[in-house]
């Protein structure tokens, strides 16, 4: 296989929101626009397939940890939620379902799922009654409904939706304390594992206890994803709940007469993460750039003329028996071409018929993200399996490079900070700001008051500064932003 040339990477395309939902529609992904309900998107047939790439992905990491798949109604009686109105006031977060005569007398039947723990714990306060039942690994793909002001829709709804399909749940409810701590790492290496798979630089921070997460769990990571729009998206989670929800769903084990509440922890990542990945992966002439791993199709299959069709089909049977996920041309290769480009299929392998009896059938495979081409004769199927699955590879790792080194470009850099003044200065030019910050209700809420953005999590890194808006020592940073 020879290099017939490298064309330079395309680099940010500098969409906003909308802009993003436009090119979105245009490639078959989603259509945002015809429902008129904050993110009531249609998928569309290209989108189903690139959203179950991404299922197929997560359920694998999942299942590795332990996690079986269940399924949980969408609709729960309205007394369902009642133990999690005695941890934090929900009454502002659910949507509710009901027939004419519940509306009128103000009494609704049915509540839809804002989240998962309602209709879980409730069906485990059923099933748990010896140590002997536990550990309970769930994951669930779930669809939850939460209100949103009016209006806040255009492209803002693509990421924060009304309805919010594909959000994949893993839910753990455990015997004691340590066996919590053991799968809080575990799941949330799991969880990382998914982003990073997934080509998306995700800054991990553990979230500050003010507000709800202190209400829910004892300690929660939040994974966010710093978008050219200049603001950040969140795109999973991860919660050590303790015993809060177990007490309140009297989910306990018994043992020598004594009852013993378990122990949970959960974590989601959702379909925001697919997007975030559309969007960073953006060429400058507003086509995708999927990577061979998230792609639904590696590689599209080509031919020139009628002529060309044998050897194509030979080609397209040979990867697919190798496990590289093909898509076969419609017989328009400008068509063809054209569309593929647009949605990031990585690889094109356009086909040529022999131009003699002895002559091989000549492919020449199209890289999408940087349009460089490779020439190669069909000789030998196994031979032509291994130059493209060297392709790939190479697209791979450059596009990996690329999205890993996205956080340090100008449009969503993180900038090291040392005083607020900086700190002000970065988040008014909408990025990302790194900053030794103490965690705690006083710096929480004086960067609030700036109106800039918000403190989204701390790390610790073992090196005690002052915190930049106390002047505390502390070893904690920060990463301060705007969000979406």
């Amino acid at each position: 296989m020879t290099a017939r040339g490298d064309a330079d990477p395309a680099g940010s395309c500098g969409l906003d929101l909308g802009g993003f939902a436009e090119v979105l529609h245009r490639t078959g992904v989603l259509d945002s626009r015809s429902i008129a309900l904050p993110g009531a998107a249609v998928v569309l047939p290209y989108g189903v397939r690139i959203i179950e790439r991404f299922a197929d992905m997560v359920k694998a990491s999942l299942r590795e940890a332990g996690y079986a798949e269940y399924d949980y109604p969408f609709l729960a009686p309205v007394d369902v939620y009642r133990p999690t109105s005695e941890l934090f006031d929900v009454s502002d977060q659910l949507l509710y379902a009901a027939d004419r005569a519940g509306l009128e007398a103000g009494s609704p039947r049915a509540v839809l799922s804002p989240t998962g723990e309602a209709t879980v714990y409730t069906h485990w306060s059923r099933i748990v009654r010896h140590e002997s039942d536990l550990p309970i690994r769930s994951l669930r793909r779930a669809r939850y409904y939460r209100p949103m002001p009016t209006g806040s829709r255009s492209g803002r709804s693509v990421f924060k939706a009304m309805e919010a399909g594909d959000i994949f749940e893993a839910q753990a409810c455990l015997a004691d304390r340590p066996a919590a701590e053991r799968e809080y790492r575990s799941l949330g290496e799991a969880l990382m594992r998914v982003a990073a798979d997934y080509t998306v630089p995700t800054l991990w921070s553990e979230r500050p206890r003010e507000g709800n997460n202190s209400a829910v769990a004892d300690t929660s990571i939040g994974g966010d994803v710093a978008l050219p729009t200049g603001a950040t998206v969140q795109v999973g989670c991860l919660y050590d709940q303790g015993q809060r929800f177990s007490r309140a769903y009297r989910v306990a084990v018994r043992s020598h007469g004594e009852q013993r509440f378990t122990h949970h922890v959960t974590a989601a990542i959702t379909r925001r993460l697919v997007l975030a990945h559309l969007m960073l992966g953006m060429r400058s002439d507003r086509s995708l750039c999927l990577s061979p791993l998230t792609a639904p199709d590696q590689v599209g299959l080509i031919a020139f003329n009628p002529a060309a069709w044998p050897g194509a089909a030979h080609l397209a049977d040979a990867l697919s028996a190798a496990g590289i996920r093909v898509a076969a041309g419609s017989g328009n290769p400008r068509r063809d071409a054209g569309l593929w480009q647009s949605q990031g299929v990585p690889l094109l392998a356009y086909v040529s018929a022999p131009r003699t009896v002895d002559d091989s059938h000549r492919v020449v495979l199209v890289r999408a993200d940087t349009r460089q081409e490779w020439e190669l004769h069909l000789h030998d199927p196994a031979q032509a399996v291994a130059a493209v699955r060297a392709a790939l590879d190479t697209v791979g790792r450059s596009l990996v490079a690329e999205l890993n080194d996205y956080v340090g470009r100008r449009h969503v850099q993180l900038t090291e900070t040392a005083t607020a003044e900086d700190v002000k200065e970065v988040l008014a030019a909408r990025l990302v700001a790194v900053a030794p910050v103490a965690p705690g209700p006083d710096a929480l809420a004086e960067v609030a008051s700036w109106r800039g953005g918000e403190v989204l999590g701390t790390r610790t890194d073992g090196v005690v500064r002052r915190c930049v808006v106390t002047g505390v020592p502390t070893a904690h940073v920060g990463y301060l932003s705007g969000r979406i």
